[in-house]
């Protein structure tokens, strides 16, 4: 993924690589799924991974991409808010 790479468009060519990987009975636990997720990431997530990783005692896919589109949405409202502060200011 590169920066500012839509977050669900990656996801989802993600999941269908893992599902063609399944087609073909290769199979990944769930930890595994999330760590490849995570390592997919552009480096702008780095922050991010290090927490997620290093807070959790262990790892499950469907928690890490909620946990990831929940903080690509944050980001966005903040950014939002920062840009609309920016405009009131000027």
């Amino acid at each position: 993924m590169e920066k500012g790479d839509d977050i669900m468009e990656h996801l989802n060519v993600f999941n269908h690589c893992i599902n063609n990987l399944l087609q073909v009975e290769v199979k990944y636990e769930e930890k595994d799924k999330a760590l490849l997720l995570l390592r997919s990431l552009s480096s702008s997530f780095m922050h991010f991974q290090t927490t997620l990783i290093f807070g959790k005692e262990t790892l499950q896919f469907e928690e890490v991409v909620q946990d990831i589109i929940s903080h690509v949405k944050m980001n966005k409202i903040s950014g939002d808010d920062m840009k609309s502060a920016g405009q009131e200011i000027e």
